[in-house]
């Protein structure tokens, strides 16, 4: 449950594209607070660089940067992810129920869909969609404990 939305606490959260999954991605994210959000917002406008006039340019690793530190900051674990060929070591051990490290979680970003890093990132600001994929969860639970 999701009353009162206490910003330190991390609430499971399941993307739309992995609810229709019979094990779903599991993200534990916690809401943004302004404090947060403001230090999220200068990292993104470190990444972006002037180069003339009215034309700005992207410094993607320091996008990249930015993506991975706010998402270390609102994602303390991911459960029943299953890594891409991109990280062949990883893919090999195929769904892996649970995510803590952060050598592994900066893996997870670097291999996320960027829909689903997005939605991911949008739940940890919009407390609406965090309470959509919160709900996702505990009918995945519910459902769970009725099959077993």
């Amino acid at each position: 449950m999701l009353k009162g939305m206490n910003v330190n606490t991390a609430f499971p959260f399941i993307p739309v594209i992995c609810r229709s999954e019979e094990v779903p991605t599991i993200f534990w994210i916690k809401p943004k607070n302004l404090e947060v959000t403001y230090k999220s917002i200068n990292r993104y406008a470190k990444a972006k660089k002037q180069v003339t006039k009215g034309h700005d340019e992207v410094d993607t690793d320091k996008l990249f940067d930015a993506d991975s530190i706010n998402f270390l900051e609102a994602c303390s674990k991911v459960e029943n992810y299953e890594f891409s060929d991109r990280y062949p070591e990883l893919s090999k051990l195929g769904g892996i129920s649970e995510i803590t490290t952060r050598e592994h979680l900066v893996c997870v970003i670097g291999d996320l869909d960027p829909t689903v890093f997005q939605e991911v990132m949008n739940a940890t600001s919009d407390w609406a969609l965090l309470k959509e994929g919160n709900q996702a969860y505990n009918d995945y639970i519910a459902k769970k404990k009725l099959t077993a």
